[in-house]
C-alpha cells in the first residue's frame, strides 16, 4: 500500500510514540519546565482525575515568559494550551493530520477506549512515519556541501 492508503487505514498507535508525562494541575510551572528539560519533551499532559487531558507546551511557556515571567511559580493548570488534540489509539493517522491542521497544534494525546492516557505523538511522529515511506528519497547531507542529485541513464 502507498502512503495515502496507509494514513487512512493505519491507527495512530502505529506511529512512533513518546512517553506521556502527566502532572497534576496544581504543579508549579517551574517544576513542569524542569521535567520537560530533563526529559527532552516539548510538552506534558496536565490532568487530574477523570477530566479531559490538556497540555502545557513550549509555546505556552514562551507566551508566559513574554507576558508574565513572574508567573513561573503559579500552578500549571491555569496556563495550558487553549485546545488539545485527544485521539483514541485506534483512530486512523489521517484524523491526526486533520486535527493538527485545524487546531494548529504539534502534539496529540493518545488514549485508550476508557480515556486513559497512553502516549504522545504529533509532528515528530508524523515526520518519522513519512520518512519511512520515502526512505529512498530522504538522506542526510552535511551542511555546506553540494546537494546530491540522482541522475537517470548513462
Amino acid at each position: 500500500m502507498g502512503l495515502y492508503e496507509n494514513i487512512h487505514t493505519q491507527p495512530v498507535n502505529e506511529l512512533n510514540l513518546r512517553e506521556a508525562i502527566q502532572v497534576p494541575r496544581e504543579t508549579p510551572i517551574r517544576q513542569v519546565v524542569e521535567i520537560m528539560r530533563e526529559r527532552g519533551l516539548g510538552c506534558v499532559v496536565v490532568r487530574d482525575g477523570s477530566e479531559a487531558p490538556s497540555v502545557f507546551t513550549e509555546r505556552c511557556l514562551m507566551k508566559l515568559l513574554d507576558e508574565r515571567p513572574e508567573a513561573l511559580d503559579e500552578p500549571v493548570g491555569g496556563h495550558v494550551a487553549p485546545e488539545c488534540i485527544v485521539l483514541k489509539e485506534t483512530q486512523v493517522i489521517s484524523s491526526l493530520v486533520d486535527d493538527m491542521k485545524t487546531m494548529r497544534s504539534r502534539f496529540a494525546v493518545l488514549t485508550n477506549e476508557d480515556g486513559k492516557v497512553l502516549a504522545l505523538t504529533g509532528q515528530k511522529g508524523l515526520v518519522e512515519f513519512f520518512a519511512e515511506h520515502f526512505a529512498y528519497v530522504i538522506h542526510g547531507q552535511r551542511p555546506g556541501t553540494k546537494p546530491y542529485i540522482a541522475r537517470e541513464g548513462a
